[in-house]
């Protein structure tokens, strides 16, 4: 709902301050990493995350470097050429995180980012997910990871059934585990 892929059959969706019940999906301040990190194929590393820029690809030498950075960002500097069947599952992950540090969207919704992933890459990519964070940015991250969870989110809303069963904020959070009931 709030990326816009579904829209709501009754209430409103407002994000950053604006009414978006109706708003399509590409017009809405919201950007979403998918579980499938959704990656082209056919398209490079380099492509991949230059499409977070322009879906074009006509990119001028500033924003060359800027996928160079991101690339860089998350440690994929050496594999710009590559396809990305061509990588590990970690190394996917973060290449699905180096397009959202080029987006320039405010609101940024990760479905299940490190699901996958060993615990070595778990932690780059939290970390690069902090960054964002850091960058201002308002992460929206689903997840039934509790260590992920417990180390990265500032506010967690605990979900059963379609509504919220408790929203959990600082030391809460660290007892996450008295909140959910398990059956």
């Amino acid at each position: 709902l709030i990326a816009g892929f579904e829209y709501a059959d009754s209430g409103e969706i407002w994000l950053n301050g604006e009414n978006h019940t109706k708003t399509a999906p590409f017009e809405r301040p919201v950007s979403m990493l998918f579980q499938e990190n959704n990656l082209f194929t056919h398209l490079s590393v380099e492509e991949n995350i230059a499409l977070g820029l322009k879906p074009n690809l006509a990119l001028n030498a500033e924003e060359k470097a800027l996928v160079e950075q991101a690339a860089s960002a998350v440690n994929l500097q050496d594999f710009l050429t590559r396809k990305p069947t061509a990588l590990s599952g970690g190394q996917k992950q973060r290449l699905a995180v180096a397009i959202s540090l080029l987006c320039n969207k405010e609101i940024l919704i990760f479905d299940e980012p490190t699901s996958g992933l060993d615990l070595k890459s778990m932690r780059e990519v939290g970390v690069l997910i902090e960054r964002l964070s850091e960058r201002g940015k308002i992460l929206l991250v689903i997840t039934h990871d509790i260590e992920f969870i417990k180390t990265i989110c500032s506010r967690v809303l605990l979900l059963s059934d379609g509504k919220i069963t408790a929203d959990l904020k600082g030391k809460e959070k660290e007892n996450i585990e008295n909140y959910i009931s398990v059956g």
